[in-house]
């Protein structure tokens, strides 16, 4: 019974009171479509080198001023279910090639517009999803035929540097010079002789305050701030042993409550603690070991101890810090300091030092390895924002050298491949014969708005450009997009400015953006059950990153 004792009728009797049923284009698909036009919006103006930045404070309180889209929609937390559809696809984007959301963003909201627009027009959504499907697999297909260069070995710095260029560009502009060379590197050192066993993992961050971008600097290990307890500072060539406890008394083998009557007694009762701490530390000392590394806090009497047999006591508390410092010196874990560490268990680097950078002490495991292990970025920056965008740079850097280990092809950036694909797909519409063939025009203009977005983003007039853009295509100059440096926007020769995209980045960005628009536009009903009561629990988003 609905409220007033008026029996409800239809689909409505079935829910509980207060579930909410909308059916029809108009309140439902239309509803969706405009949700999700509402979200691609705001991350827009952040597209291209030159985006716009958005300042995001989560509930917690954390102020993001960033124009990395995968951060602005997992800061923003979007409940609308049609456009958690785009921000699910953008983050698999994110996760899986690290490059490209704000693509995916864009392409979907465009190819839902023109959706909207062709329902309107009387096309059935069959219609509209086979013709997008049509064009996807065109778009695939002919996507190859504009690869303009390939990197046939990874360990050319000048040939890998000239991509993930165009990467941290979109990140940091003018910056991607310096950046590049020093991404490159590190990439380079955490690669082993098998490229199949090199993580992103492998390639760490440590960002320190102060100073400026330039200050920048890339190390073979890892290094940690504010982490040393002890009073040495250098150890070279040292053997590592590493404890996941705390490396102190934890529990008295002496009762609570004693009776202390002369002084005698109470010279003897810490006596016995003393001795066996002095025994463990000697015994480390004995097989060689000179720096201990601890998940917990240093005892005083064991600090002690550690000073006076010349080893170096360094706290890292991440457990995933620990882990990695492990593959670091090929060290194993001690989980308890019940037993001293075998020899198999003892790792070993070229040197651990303490130097202070800034207003930071920080240790430095610094290894002699050519290959196959850790290397590390240390982030310089004049303040905490820049620190954080300059680290988002880098991640997108790392990532994207990781697609060149997948797929060495490439392709024109500054939006000529998008303009190449565009004028196929439209060649391949005149030949549909079906309704289709509004489906598949709508595809080329939504391929064609990324350019166009990033025109708009550096305030030069689309209208201008678009005419000489196409003149070179039908010339067959397939490589030139928009130069951005241009006063008023012009074009450019992408692959001689060396502004080049992965291959992988295009492809994933036409797959993910159209399963997720025929996701969408395939709905006909939306019924949203009566929210539980009480307010929603909201789970904290801890800033301790997880192991890769």
């Amino acid at each position: 019974m609905a409220p007033g004792g008026i029996p409800r009728v239809g689909f409505a009797r079935l829910l509980k009171d207060g579930a909410r049923h909308y059916r029809g284009v108009e309140e439902s698909l239309f509803r969706n479509i405009e949700a999700c036009l509402g979200i691609a919006a705001t991350v827009r103006s952040s597209f291209g080198p030159k985006g716009m930045n958005k300042m995001v404070v989560n509930h917690l309180g954390k102020l993001s001023i960033t124009n990395d889209a995968a951060v602005i929609l997992r800061e923003l937390e979007v409940e609308h279910p049609a456009a958690k559809l785009l921000v699910m696809a953008s983050e698999m984007m994110d996760s899986q090639i690290g490059d490209g959301t704000n693509s995916v963003m864009i392409l979907s909201a465009s190819l839902l517009d023109s959706a909207r627009e062709l329902i309107r027009m009387g096309l059935n959504v069959s219609q509209i999803i086979s013709g997008y499907n049509m064009a996807s697999k065109k778009a695939l297909e002919v996507l190859p035929k504009f690869v303009c260069k390939s990197v046939n070995d990874v360990r050319d710095i000048e040939a890998v540097k000239t991509v993930i260029r165009s990467a941290i560009a979109t990140k940091v502009y003018g910056q991607e010079d310096m950046l590049s060379d020093l991404v490159v590197q590190a990439c380079i050192i955490a690669l082993g002789a098998n490229y199949s066993t090199y993580h992103v993992d492998n390639v760490r961050t440590c960002k320190v305050l102060g100073s400026n971008v330039e200050a920048s600097t890339v190390m073979n290990g890892m290094a940690f701030q504010n982490c040393v307890s002890g009073e040495i500072k250098l150890i070279e060539k040292p053997k590592v042993a590493v404890f996941s406890c705390a490396f102190g008394i934890t529990k008295l083998e002496n009762p609570s409550s004693i009776i202390i009557n002369t002084a005698n007694e109470l010279m003897q009762f810490s006596k016995h603690d003393e001795e066996h701490v002095e025994n463990y530390i000697k015994s480390l000392h004995d097989i060689g070991i000179n720096v201990v590394v601890s998940a917990g806090k240093f005892g005083d009497l064991h600090l002690h101890f550690l000073n006076k047999y010349k080893m170096m006591a360094v706290k890292v508390s991440s457990k995933f810090d620990i882990r990695r410092l492990c593959r670091c010196v090929q060290a194993t874990i001690s989980p308890d300091m019940s037993r001293v560490p075998t020899a198999d268990m003892i790792g070993s680097c070229a040197k651990v030092q303490v130097r202070e950078i800034g207003s930071d002490q920080l240790v430095f495991f610094e290894q002699n390895l050519k290959g196959g292990n850790l290397s590390t970025i240390i982030i310089r920056g004049s303040s905490q924002n820049v620190l954080d965008e300059v680290e988002k740079a880098v991640d997108d850097g790392v990532n994207t050298f990781k697609q060149l280990l997948k797929d060495n092809r490439l392709l024109p950036g500054a939006g000529a491949v998008e303009l190449a694909v565009a004028r196929e797909i439209r060649q391949f519409g005149l030949t549909c014969p079906t309704l289709e063939r509004y489906a598949i025009e709508k595809f080329a203009v939504a391929l064609e708005s990324l350019p166009k977005q990033i025109a708009d983003n550096i305030g030069a007039k689309w209208v201008e450009i678009y005419p000489h853009l196409m003149k070179k295509l039908e010339n067959g100059e397939n490589n030139y997009g928009i130069d951005i440096k241009a006063p008023k926007g012009g074009i450019v020769n992408a692959v001689s400015a060396e502004i080049v995209d992965c291959f992988s980045v295009k492809e994933w960005a036409i797959k993910l953006a159209v399963n997720a628009v025929n996701t969408i536009i395939n709905v006909d009903q939306i019924v949203l059950a009566k929210p539980a009561g009480g307010p929603p629990i909201r789970q904290p988003k801890y800033q301790e990153e997880e192991d890769g």
